[in-house]
């Protein structure tokens, strides 16, 4: 299979990339900062079985990079993770709030997803039983605030 993954510089995307390239697929690991990404780097044991490319899933421009790389890479993709997503610490109350965070992260957590599907949809078409996955969590989770009452975090 032909996987590629957002935010595989830690994290569960790292050990989705440790996974896959365990049973031996083809893993494209994007991460905005490859250079620093020593526990990624480090998995590239195989020559063309993980690609690492650099991908700010924020950037139209560096999505498109990275459409550009992966096309050369591959003709077509099975599986596609969205990832990649933040989680801003700072918010803790409406004191500490901040605008210019909340839409960051909400270009990061909701729109990337959809841009990264609309562009890389050829390849997911060209894939053998493609997969389009997008990772979330329960604190992102209306369902989640039955339980316990909003309070902080609002950009999440």
């Amino acid at each position: 299979m032909r996987v590629l993954i957002t935010g595989t510089s830690r994290g569960i995307g790292l050990e989705f990339t440790r996974q896959y390239l365990k049973h031996e697929h083809q893993v494209l690991a994007c991460c905005r900062t490859p250079d620093t990404a020593d526990r990624l780097q480090a998995l590239k044991t195989l020559p063309g079985r993980l690609v690492v490319i650099p991908m700010d899933v924020a950037d139209d421009a560096s999505i498109q990079a990275a459409l550009e790389t992966v096309s050369r890479q591959v003709t077509g993709l099975d599986i596609l993770i969205n990832n990649a997503g933040v989680f801003p610490t700072a918010e803790r109350n409406l004191d500490t709030f901040d605008a210019e965070t909340m839409l960051r992260t909400f270009r990061i957590n909701t729109v990337a997803p959809l841009a990264i599907a609309q562009r890389f949809r050829a390849l997911l078409k060209s894939g053998v039983y493609p997969r389009l996955v997008s990772i979330g969590s329960a604190a992102g989770s209306f369902g989640a605030l039955q339980s316990k009452p909003a309070t902080g975090h609002y950009s999440y």
